[in-house]
């Protein structure tokens, strides 16, 4: 007598093998998209529409800096808490951020994220941050472009350690 060892397999358990495996293989091969990380958003989705806003002035030292805050949610909330006077200071040499003043901006209609470029003004959510941009950030969650300065943004960069900098509308 012969005894073994290993299970005994019903017959047709090869044939569920092949049967599980062409099943995988055509729902890879489904028509719904795959799913891809965010993309920086653009100008519209986020509300910056130069049509749409509001001068400011960004005073430093000093010295006045013209800029714009656009059409948005967290700029419009921003705006009904100027003037103010943010404590900055740099980060990665791309960028001069500083902590508002509880509680966070409305991020009411803002995308996931964006991709500043040098000049734009931006408010990082997670830490409740405003952020003057003078350096390529690249895309980063959290972060909301809420507006753009006129003038060019050396005195920005310029500016070491901590500073402050006063923001108000512009008459």
């Amino acid at each position: 007598m012969i005894v073994s060892l290993a299970p005994a397999r019903p017959r047709g358990a090869l044939s569920l093998i092949f049967i599980v495996a062409g099943i995988l293989a055509l729902a890879s091969c489904s028509s719904t998209p795959s799913q891809q990380s965010p993309s920086p958003s653009t100008s519209s989705a986020s509300g910056n529409d130069s049509a749409a806003s509001t001068p400011i002035r960004v005073t430093i030292n000093g010295q006045v800096l013209h800029a714009r805050l656009w059409d948005n949610a967290p700029a419009r909330d921003l705006l009904d808490r100027l003037p103010l006077t943010v404590r900055l200071q740099d980060v990665d040499n791309q960028e001069k951020v500083g902590y508002l003043p509880k509680p966070p901006l409305s991020a009411d209609g803002m995308p996931e994220g964006d991709d500043p470029q040098p000049g734009d003004i931006g408010w990082f959510r997670p830490w409740n941050t405003l952020a003057f941009y003078y350096g390529d950030v690249g895309y980063s969650g959290g972060i909301a472009r809420i507006g753009r300065f006129d003038d060019p943004i050396d005195l920005v960069k310029a500016q070491t350690g901590f500073f402050h900098a006063t923001i108000e509308r512009a008459s």
